[in-house]
């Protein structure tokens, strides 16, 4: 399998995805992690400066549903990334990289797009990021930013 971008393979984009690897995938939703890839998670990362960690890429329908993703998931469609941070993976700086991803979409570096932040239940801390290429705005999960901009 061929990367991706410079930043980002097939290999990490379908861990638990259920798709062995890109091939038996529909090619729209190939094509789409493709574009994705080029125009959400490049333009992000390099905007950045340091590595994205991607946990979740594209997923198969039933792997999806096993793990609970939302019934219209843009991972299925194949254009949405869960975002770790590498390194220090403070509340700040995730609060940092939903400022960034804000602002890219707002501005036109990233498509419209989707946006949400999750939250461990039982440390109230921010696990991981969502960002995905929808061609509207949304965003959910937004109260833990007004938690972790009052502790930074």
């Amino acid at each position: 399998m061929g990367d991706l971008t410079r930043n980002l393979s097939w290999r990490e984009v379908l861990r638990g995805s259920g798709y062995d690897d890109e091939q038996p995938m529909p090619a729209a939703v190939r094509e789409r992690m493709e574009w994705a890839a080029a125009h959400v998670f490049q333009p992000l990362r390099d905007a950045w400066g340091a590595p994205l960690r991607v946990i979740s890429g594209v997923r198969e329908k039933h792997m999806n549903e096993a793990c609970g993703g939302a019934t219209n998931s843009r991972h299925v469609v194949g254009d949405a990334f869960d975002l770790k941070l590498v390194g220090d993976m403070t509340d700040a700086r995730y609060v940092r990289l939903y400022d960034l991803i804000a602002a890219m979409q707002k501005d036109g570096r990233l498509p419209k797009g989707g946006l949400g932040i999750y939250v461990s239940k039982s440390r109230g801390h921010v696990r991981f990021l969502h960002v995905d290429a929808r061609e509207r705005r949304a965003r959910w999960n937004k109260t833990h930013l007004s938690k972790a901009r009052g502790s930074a």
